[in-house]
């Protein structure tokens, strides 16, 4: 656990302000397309994998054989699921007023997330068999990945092409890595799409999958239609405060883990229980209280890495 919090530690939070210097060089219009193009791919793509990925874990944990049955058909069937939602996906954004090199953009975004996607799902394969470090590198090489290649593109100049096509690569990359090793550690996986074994999935897996849509509705459709129905300028201004607030979620999961492990440690003793709850209490409102005092009085300040915005601009 400690591995896995010092991991994200190092990558997630330097994410941020990288990912803040990416805006201000492309600007907040540019910026603000790209965010509601991703989070709309990340609605779709979150549907396509129906549960299989929640599912397949938890079956693996409790029964390995589960494997060798069923991943002969999972596998295909994830690649179809895949193919099917990128269409559904370009179609939906053409319906939404997306045309041209646009929606280029968002097939060429869309199919990154989905490959994502598909690496989470072979990522459950090692959560499953308790290879957490293992599992705590692959989640961050991606964005380790993605940050070399923004450093490595700022002094030759930052595009919104460039950074999509950089995300892409940095996704693809991951992918390769994540395959050969789960292929080295568990042979390869010939396809056989059986359909009874899909109808099977498909059925069980439907409760999480309707679960991740409306989560994914309720956290991300909002950013799309602010660029919608707005401007992608207005769309670029939600999401460079929104991801501070991504950030201080990032202090909520690193931290909570380790009071989940404690909790179930204590079981079946009322009085540990107790003082710890008390003391998780403490450690997460008093931050948030403190940040919230902050934003409310001083939020500008967080906007520091924003030099090629005016002030005009952020008082519209």
């Amino acid at each position: 656990m400690s591995f896995v919090v010092l991991l994200n530690l190092l990558v997630k939070p330097g994410w941020v302000v990288v990912e803040n210097l990416v805006q201000d060089r492309l600007g907040h219009a540019a910026f603000g397309t790209f965010t509601a193009l991703f989070n709309w791919t990340l609605i779709v793509a979150s549907v396509s994998d129906l549960g299989t990925t929640q599912l397949t874990t938890k079956r693996v944990a409790a029964a390995p054989e589960f494997l060798t049955e069923y991943f002969p058909t999972l596998l295909p069937l994830k690649g179809w699921l895949s193919v099917l939602f990128l269409l559904l996906m370009v179609g939906s954004g053409w319906l939404l007023g997306y045309h041209g090199h646009t929606l280029t953009l968002l097939a060429l975004t869309g199919a990154s997330l989905l490959v994502t996607q598909y690496t989470q799902f072979l990522r459950g394969t090692l959560q499953a068999h308790q290879r957490f470090n293992t599992d705590a590198v692959l989640s961050v090489l991606e964005k380790a990945l993605l940050l070399v290649f923004v450093l490595a593109l700022i002094p030759v100049g930052i595009s919104l092409d460039r950074y999509v096509g950089a995300r892409a690569v940095a996704v693809l990359f991951t992918f390769v890595v994540l395959y050969g090793l789960v292929t080295r550690l568990y042979g390869k996986v010939r396809f056989k799409l059986k359909w009874d074994h899909a109808r099977s999935l498909l059925r069980a897996s439907l409760p999480l999958a309707l679960i991740t849509l409306v989560y994914g509705l309720n956290e991300r459709v909002d950013m799309l239609m602010l660029e919608r129905l707005a401007s992608p300028a207005e769309a670029g201004y939600y999401a460079a405060a929104y991801r501070w607030v991504d950030a201080i979620m990032m202090y909520l999961w690193t931290v909570l883990p380790l009071f989940f492990a404690k909790f179930a440690y204590a079981t079946g003793k009322p009085k540990e229980q107790q003082e710890l709850l008390w003391f998780g209490q403490r450690v997460v409102t008093v931050p948030l209280l403190f940040v919230c005092a902050f934003v409310l009085f001083r939020g500008e300040v967080l906007f520091w890495q924003f030099t090629h915005s005016t002030a005009p601009s952020w008082g519209r």
